[in-house]
């Protein structure tokens, strides 16, 4: 019997196999009979929505030996075998689909492209993660000239002592929080003079001298600016019958001060409304300036999408037509870190949501789930509402769940959170524990942070930790640098990364690439330099150029770089690096772009202490982690204005003024929300941070002036520093790993030897033929023409027709072949599967195990029989038949356009 449950709202505290649930839940309902291209999974990071797809298939192609096989079997409720049997069709039809795994930026992105047009955006707009901030200030600025609104500009900003960038920043919170509040609506005032106010501090100042006050008291009164009469301690007070105010007070001094009270409480209102009423009339003008903007120069940011489909949703066209036409292609919807979701993203996604749990719609069978954890709550800063997942489950009437069980965490850590936040954090639940490992725990004091740090390090180095297990977390990133110099300056030859993954211009072989290149182009000796030292030859040797063509792409350029110098080594990263020169036509554009390149090293090389700030930790998880306070001092909290919300209903915007709490109740109703939620926020943070560690955890705090002042922390230790040891095995039998699928395939691991001997173009068309041998379950037309339609999805972007066309034909040649069916007729099939042996990592193409023999077959797409080729398969079999007491055959299988050439080895 199934225990599926169409509408669910999952709590995942950290550690408690969010990830697994997820998975679980996506192919549970490809089991159900889901369309994968139907399933709609939103991810708040495109590493994210990378490692789901790649998990999916991961589990799928492995299913047998993983723990997922039984908790997808209640959830379907068919069994195991059952499960097994129709495996591989379910992973034929995953990856033969258009997925719907994406983070949400995208996905709005998607769906703007749709109506772009209704928008005034060309489909094609670009999207870029910088934005065009300078570009629209310079544009909103002329609009402002145009609009006759530039004096007004001026005036408000000498009126409220902001700067035009202040000014900026607060129509960027409108633009923002634009889908919570109308700026037309805002109620207006013009610009109020505080002169009655300054009049009647200088009447209490005359009062108090008549009644004979020092001259200590008299100054009290004095102020030039509101700004130095907010900061009087007298305010905060229901009268003046204190200190030696009261010695002079009379029934008119208080009279007074309670009429000036009222006055000075009136005047801020007055003020506020003026400040958001200005806001309001510029806001229209820098909207439209970041619109058009964006439509001259075609290119968006991710909020400028959001933004913009919200508007067409709410202006433009009509709700329900968008809906109708998303509906016939959404039947389920899976969102992650659904506590990071703003209330913009969650208006948008709201009524998708409810047309599943309605179940109105072409399909009966449809579902909602997202999951969550409101304790991992820390992006409110960005918008983030966490509470969300209780109105969006209250508002769908789904059931809620939760994950008790941490799988990361040694016993000691678990039960030290557990104690730690079961006090601080409204709500807490204790978390299980299933890790047998004791672990080790630490508190410790000082008010020197960064001398602490490094003698917690030295400590865990000691102990025989590998420097890669060690992560530092920072409160920001000024600290982790500091940290990192003063690990630097006092531990020799220590590697220290200040990001959880190196970038990949860091990677030394990609940086020689591409000092090489920057030499061949500005001829400066450094970079020859540099190259030669990289790659590990005297740096004073010449290097003569002339081989190197400018005039050609940049991909063509580091290919040859690659086969001149033989630094191939089944890289990853120099193949991410050939992906990414694909981009650009010309060599000027590449160099000039090349050093701001973002993206993240492919390569396990990654070998050292890892220093960064808490937020960018949230979703990882390491060994043994170091939390250090912060180095400084508390940042100051707050800026000009303060929201105040009901549940995910924005109620109020009021002017953070200080000491307004004690003139105005509703000020101050606001004020005490917003430092509630605020605490919320730090404590989450500390959650967050304490819950990375996975075998040890060390605290850092101060003495005083702790940015864990909540949590009462006392000095303690408890358990034992546990080292993972690396054990490489040493038994001669065969391991069939499975391989880690990123955008579906493995074949992006290209052997070297085709790597030396192929230009560009053979290099991709033999991976698009490799791909689509590796995607079909069985060697049938029918599985063939599925594995070609996954193939020319990937593909059609770098291949022609003619060149996909040419690949299908050559592999149903292959599959007609007599001799390669009989080959693989009866055996069991290991498709493109490392094998471990002696320490040293092979791959083969296809592996048949059969009762008595194991065939190994290469594929190769060139014309000719090349000796390199055989003694790679030489060397296959020589490693196979020491592992396998089998009878180990091998053979390379030539897929040439007019027949198929099989020869043994």
């Amino acid at each position: 019997m199934s225990s599926f449950e169409p509408y669910l709202a999952l709590e995942a505290s950290a550690g408690s196999g969010k990830t697994y649930a997820l998975s679980v839940r996506y192919i549970s309902l490809l089991y159900l009979g889901a369309n994968p291209s139907k399933i709609l999974t939103l991810t708040f990071t495109n590493k994210a929505a990378a490692e789901m797809k790649s998990r999916i298939c991961d589990v799928l192609k492995d299913l047998e030996n993983r723990s997922e096989l039984e908790a997808i079997s209640k959830q379907v409720g068919l069994t195991c075998k059952e499960i097994l049997e129709k495996k591989d069709k379910v992973l034929e039809e995953f990856l033969s689909e258009d997925l719907l795994i994406s983070t949400i930026d995208s996905f709005f992105a998607k769906i703007l492209r749709k109506f772009a047009l209704n928008a005034g955006f060309m489909p094609d707009f670009r999207i870029e993660t910088d934005s065009l901030h300078v570009e629209i200030l310079e544009r909103f600025l002329r609009l402002c000239i145009q609009e006759k609104k530039y004096d007004t500009l001026l005036k408000f900003s000498i009126n409220e002592s902001k700067k035009l960038s202040d000014i900026f920043d607060l129509l960027d919170e409108f633009y923002d929080k634009e889908s919570e509040f109308d700026p037309k609506k805002v109620e207006k005032s013009l610009h109020v003079n505080p002169k009655e106010i300054f009049s009647m501090m200088a009447e209490l100042k005359e009062l108090f001298a008549k009644e004979g006050a020092k001259e200590g008291i008299l100054k009290t009164f004095e102020a030039n600016e509101i700004s130095e009469v907010m900061k009087k301690k007298y305010l905060a007070r229901e009268d003046l019958e204190y200190w030696q105010y009261k010695k002079h007070i009379t029934p008119a001094i208080n009279e007074l001060f309670e009429t000036l009270k009222k006055v000075l409480a009136n005047y801020l209102n007055e003020r506020e409304k003026y400040l958001l009423g200005e806001l309001g009339e510029l806001f229209y003008i820098y909207k439209y300036a970041i619109r058009s903007t964006n439509k001259e120069l075609s290119t968006l940011s991710f909020a400028d999408v959001t933004n913009a489909l919200y508007t067409l949703l709410e202006d433009e066209i009509s709700k329900d037509f968008l809906y109708f036409r998303l509906d016939g292609k959404i039947e389920h919807i899976l969102i992650d870190e659904f506590q990071d979701t703003n209330i913009m993203q969650y208006k948008i996604l709201a009524p998708l949501m409810s047309e599943v749990v309605s179940g109105v719609g072409s399909s009966e069978f449809k579902s909602l789930f997202f999951v969550g954890d409101i304790k991992q709550s820390i992006y409110r800063f960005r918008g983030g509402a966490k509470e969300l997942f209780k109105h969006a489950r209250e508002e769908f009437g789904v059931k809620r769940d939760v994950l008790d069980t941490n799988y990361r965490s040694s016993k000691n850590v678990v039960e030290y959170v557990n104690d730690t936040f079961e006090q601080t954090i409204k709500g807490y639940e204790r978390q299980l524990v299933k890790s047998e490992k004791e672990g080790f725990v630490e508190v410790c004091f000082s008010d020197k942070i960064d001398e602490i740090v490094l003698k917690k390090v030295e400590f865990l180095l000691e102990e025989g930790v590998n420097p890669k297990d060690i992560a530092i977390l920072t409160h920001q990133n000024k600290d982790a640098k500091i940290l990192k110099d003063k690990l630097l300056e006092n531990i020799q030859d220590i590697n220290v990364q200040t990001e959880a993954t190196i970038k990949l211009i860091s990677v030394p072989i990609v940086g020689a690439i591409l000092d090489l290149l920057k030499y061949a182009y500005f001829k400066d000796e450094i970079y020859k330099q540099n190259f030669l030292v990289a790659i590990g030859f005297d740096w004073r040797e010449e290097v003569d150029m002339s081989w190197l063509k400018l005039y050609k792409t940049p991909m063509q350029m580091i290919i040859a770089i690659v086969k001149r110098y033989e630094i191939f080594h089944n890289d990853m990263d120099i193949i991410k690096l050939v992906e990414l020169s694909g981009r650009y036509e010309d060599i000027e554009a590449f160099l000039f772009e090349c050093d701001s390149f973002s993206e993240d090293a492919k390569s396990e090389d990654n070998d050292g202490i890892k220093i960064l700030t808490i937020h960018k930790s949230k979703g990882l998880e390491f060994e043994h982690v170091i939390v250090a306070d912060r180095l400084g001092n508390k940042r100051g909290g707050g800026g000009t204005l303060l929201y105040e919300y009901d549940d995910i209903d924005l109620v109020g915007i009021y002017q953070r003024v200080s000491q307004r709490e004690f003139l105005d109740k509703k000020y101050a109703n606001a004020k005490n929300k917003e430092e509630v939620l605020a605490k919320e926020d730090v404590l989450n943070m500390h959650y967050v941070a304490f819950t990375r560690a996975e075998s040890s955890l060390i605290v850092c705090t101060k003495n005083k002036g702790s940015a864990y002042e909540h949590l009462a922390l006392e000095e303690m230790k408890q358990g034992e520093v546990e080292v993972r040891q690396s054990v490489a095995s040493k038994e001669k039998s065969l391991h069939v790993m499975s391989q880690t699928l990123q955008s579906y395939g493995t074949q992006e691991s290209i052997k070297k030897d085709e790597t030396m001997e192929s230009d560009h173009f053979a290099i991709t068309y033999g991976l698009a033929m490799h791909y689509c041998l590796e995607m079909m379950s069985e060697f049938t037309l029918d599985s063939m023409n599925r594995a070609y339609i996954s193939t020319c999805n990937r593909y059609a972007v770098v291949l022609s027709k003619q060149n996909l066309t040419s690949i299908y034909e050559r592999i149903k040649l292959l599959i007609c072949n007599k001799e390669f069916i009989s080959l693989v007729s009866g055996g069991k099939l290991y498709k493109e599967q490392p094998i471990v042996f002696n320490g040293e990592r092979k791959q083969i193409d296809l592996l048949v195990e059969k009762d008595d023999e194991v065939i190994v077959i290469d594929y190769k797409s060139s014309l000719h029989v090349d000796d390199s080729h055989l003694a790679q398969i030489g060397l296959y079999k020589k490693a196979l038949s020491k592992i396998s007491s089998k009878k180990v055959s091998a053979y390379l299988a030539y897929l040439r356009e007019e027949e198929i050439k099989l020869i043994r080895s």
